[in-house]
């Protein structure tokens, strides 16, 4: 299972809108009327958007729902958060803002509601729809939630307390260390929201980009939802694994290494045959280093061996233990089935790419996994997809044959599952 994110909207659509921003780079996005359901669910996804149905509810309910969804999250291991409200303000802000500031986890709310693709901005901390003051729009005569006002700190105090500032579009147009330092300064004030003005999508990118360095939560429609996904999805580490010897994923595995920079490491194979406990050592010896190399690399490339002759070497003297080629080539496999194992047991988050068809069953054998849901076609004959059953259920996987492909096919696969843009359906 991937780093979940957890999205908390109060109406259905709204819900959905603000999670097909998620789904549009690739992530696996589900939309649920209750938090709980997702424990039940036997499938794997990267968001999961919450409908708390809010909108209509009083303050005093709609508070108590968002604390208690909050909770649940935090129960199912989800510490990443983005609140989802309307464009034009309409429901509990200042309740649901209560809400969450009240679970201490966060320094602060950045509140930047603006949707410029529909027209919905902030300027000078007023709320304009297509140029027009939101209280001389028709949202003002909304039947259930009535806006008379469009000044956005205004409208949290109707129900909020807490000290609430403002970044005005005139420091946020002047880049991020602009927009930064205000916010710097207003966090040592004791500002528990911020208020962020927004014109244009380039403004809530700045908004996205500095506030993930903070401890702070984001807040807004699916404007600032679609600047903030590819933040919080970041890029995932990939580990290379072939037991091929087919000259042409030797070859990519090379032009990867020099084109990429990506280390290549492999597992000593002297006398591993002869003893299992040689064997075992060299599987911990070769994940061991593999962690290492993904800590500070973030990709990896681990190969049974350089060449076909070393496998074909092995292969005829350990024939004399009494072995067939299968039998001798299946344990030669298993040391990289169990490196795997071990690797995936530390970077949960990994992304997978199999080379071989023999390679491929044995670590999937290993790690105690069912299948692999098939999600896109990288190329012809690349599959992506996730694991099905087993301890690492959802973990993103590539599996190639290994005579597929010319010699730049390893670095196209690589670049495209570490770009979180791609979309993997």
């Amino acid at each position: 299972m991937s780093r979940l994110i957890g999205v908390i909207a109060d109406d259905f659509t709204g819900a959905c809108d603000v999670g097909v921003q998620f789904k549009k780079i690739g992530l696996e996005t589900m939309i649920l009327r209750d938090v709980k359901i997702f424990g039940k669910l036997n499938t794997f996804f990267d968001v999961i958007v919450v409908n708390t149905e809010t909108r209509k509810l009083d303050s005093k309910k709609a508070y108590d729902v968002i604390r208690c969804t909050i909770k649940d999250f935090r129960k199912h291991g989800i510490k990443l958060f983005y609140k989802k409200v309307d464009s034009t303000l309409r429901g509990n802000i200042g309740a649901e803002l209560d809400a969450i500031l009240d679970g201490q986890e966060f320094d602060c709310v950045v509140f930047a509601p603006s949707y410029p693709e529909q027209g919905r901005i902030v300027k000078n901390g007023q709320v304009f729809v297509k140029g027009v003051p939101l209280k001389e729009t028709e949202f003002a005569k909304d039947l259930i939630n009535p806006i008379g006002e469009s000044d956005v700190q205004k409208i949290i105090r109707l129900q909020s307390n807490r000290k609430i500032g403002h970044i005005n579009m005139s420091l946020i147009s002047k880049g991020k260390a602009e927009f930064r330092n205000n916010l710097v300064e207003l966090l040592k004030k004791g500002t528990e929201i911020v208020v962020a003005d927004a014109e244009t999508e380039k403004d809530l990118a700045i908004i996205a980009d500095v506030s993930r360095n903070f401890n702070v939560l984001l807040c807004g429609s699916a404007g600032l939802a679609k600047a903030t996904a590819p933040f919080l999805s970041h890029e995932r580490k990939v580990l290379v694994v072939t037991g091929s010897v087919n000259t042409i994923t030797l070859n990519q595995v090379i032009v990867a290494h020099e084109q990429l920079g990506i280390p290549i490491l492999e597992p000593d194979l002297k006398e591993i045959l002869k003893d299992d406990c040689k064997l075992t050592a060299s599987a911990n010896n070769l994940a061991e280093r593999a962690i290492t190399v993904l800590d500070e690399k973030g990709q990896l490339l681990m190969r049974l061996a350089c060449s076909r002759q070393i496998v074909q070497k092995i292969v005829g003297d350990e024939r004399a233990l009494g072995l067939n080629q299968a039998q001798i080539v299946d344990k030669l496999l298993s040391i990289l089935g169990f490196a795997v194992k071990e690797i995936i047991e530390i970077h949960k988050e990994i992304i997978l790419v199999l080379i071989g068809g023999d390679t491929s069953n044995k670590v999937m054998q290993i790690i105690g996994a069912k299948g692999i849901k098939l999600d896109s076609e990288i190329s012809p004959g690349i599959v992506a997809g996730r694991v099905i059953g087993g301890k690492y259920e959802g973990t993103s996987i590539v599996t190639k044959a290994g005579g597929f492909g010319d010699e730049q096919t390893l670095v196209k696969v690589i670049e495209h599952m570490r770009n979180p843009y791609n979309k993997r359906n």
